[in-house]
């Protein structure tokens, strides 16, 4: 498959929600979520106009052709198709320590040979963020967020946006506290269902609750990540066929770190234990990444490994 991929932003956006961009290429800096709190800065303009501090506008518009080989049974026949993803966002700020988001997104495609189209790539005007965040500042800093929201931890792994397409929010309610080098997050909520016919609303019967750790430095260059994440889905069926519900444990730990001479490293292990009805579970998986950064260069050219396995359940 062939896709071409780009991206306007326009130059209100002082903030989207998001998460920083930069960050993605370091492997140090990846795991956080998204922390919209950390950027104060008004920033906002439109024609010369600044909005107040208070008040923030942005968006984005990426689109990219996709143009699968192989998918028809006709020789040679084209499946070109075109993805339009617009996102709107407002923000509120009355107070430091008050903060209201909503976020509309139209995900649509041109060209796609079935109709309606799948809904992981059509999605018509609907609320993909809107929720309120509380802060607070001491000896101990407390953040809280409530309502549909993304969350991001890790390499988005286990839990994350996957923000390549239409992506997934939570509706949830996350609770982050941090002091100094050391963060866990606590959160409970429910994948946000995309539903091209109506309004998305929260996936009946799945539940997602978890404990995100993160410790920077606890080594010279090296973070880590400790994590211990459950789901709950109620009335599902066995391989035999027999109703109940799943629940599936997973804790892990992921190791994110450089050395000297610009090699860097991201080690993650992850368990799961549990039940999926009458079966039983237990897996594992780890994920290896070595990398090394050829250059101090403006474009900073970088070369990397990656080992993945996952052991799947065992046959019963």
């Amino acid at each position: 498959m062939t896709a071409l991929w780009f991206t306007a932003l326009p130059a209100v956006a002082a903030w989207d929600g998001s998460g920083d961009p930069a960050n993605v290429g370091d492997p140090a800096n990846v795991g956080d979520p998204p922390n919209p709190s950390s950027d104060s800065s008004p920033g906002n303009a439109i024609g010369g106009w600044e909005l107040p501090a208070w008040l923030e506008l942005g968006g984005q518009i990426p689109g990219r052709v996709e143009d699968p080989s192989g998918a028809s049974v006709i020789k040679n026949a084209s499946n070109a198709y075109y993805l339009s993803r617009i996102r709107m966002h407002l923000g509120i700020q009355p107070t430091s320590w008050l903060r209201f988001f909503a976020e509309a997104q139209d995900a649509r495609v041109g060209g796609y040979d079935t109709s309606p189209a799948p809904n992981t790539i059509y999605n018509p005007m609907d609320v993909r963020q809107a929720y309120v965040q509380v802060n607070y500042e001491g000896v101990v800093n407390v953040t809280a967020r409530a309502g549909r929201q993304e969350l991001l931890f890790g390499g988005e792994r286990l839990i994350g946006p996957a923000d390549w397409g239409i992506s997934h929010t939570f509706d949830a309610v996350d609770l982050t506290v941090s002091e100094g080098n050391a963060k866990v997050d606590l959160f409970a909520g429910s994948v946000v269902l995309i539903d091209p016919s109506r309004l998305d609303r929260s996936k009946p019967g799945e539940h997602v609750y978890g404990a995100y750790g993160s410790v920077k430095k606890i080594l010279p260059g090296m973070d880590v990540e400790p994590y211990f994440l459950f789901k709950l889905t109620l009335l599902v069926k066995s391989a035999a066929g027999s109703v109940g519900d799943a629940l599936v444990l997973s804790p892990g730990v992921r190791v994110i770190g450089k050395t000297p001479g610009r090699f860097d490293y991201v080690m993650e292990l992850v368990l799961q234990r549990g039940s999926y009805s009458s079966d039983k579970i237990a897996a594992a998986a780890t994920s290896y990444v070595a990398g090394w950064t050829m250059n101090h260069s403006r474009f900073q050219p970088r070369l990397s490994l990656e080992y993945n396995y996952a052991s799947g359940d065992p046959t019963k």
